[in-house]
């Protein structure tokens, strides 16, 4: 047997499996710290959130302190929708009516087919 040439086979096998290990090391390393920047980032938006969250309770308890809107300002707010719905009709109404001379023509013209 040339064990010689058989060590020297497995050697370079084991260099191989060695500088593999070493790339999967160095692979590792790296998920290793986008793992840790991700924990970072993770981290801090949740302090921002908890943040956000403290404001919108405190806006809530400003919110609730204050009084209730009054009778006639609600009155105003349901005239206001009104009028806005009421000149919405007129709109269309208007553009309906716009040309009445047009339509009279066409039942003067369906009328004399008839006779």
């Amino acid at each position: 047997f040339d064990k010689s040439g058989e060590l020297s086979a497995l050697k370079a096998e084991v260099a191989a499996l060695e500088a593999s290990v070493a790339k999967c090391q160095s692979m590792l390393a790296k998920l290793i710290e986008k793992a840790d920047a991700a924990r970072r980032t993770r981290d801090e938006k949740l302090r921002q959130l908890a943040d956000l969250k403290g404001e919108a309770d405190d806006l809530a308890g400003k919110i609730g302190d204050l009084p209730p809107p009054s009778p006639r300002s609600m009155k105003y707010q349901e005239l206001q929708e009104q009028l806005k719905k009421l000149e919405g009709l007129y709109e269309r109404l208007k553009d309906k009516l716009k040309n009445p001379g047009q339509r009279v023509k066409s039942i003067r013209y369906q009328l004399k087919k008839l006779e």
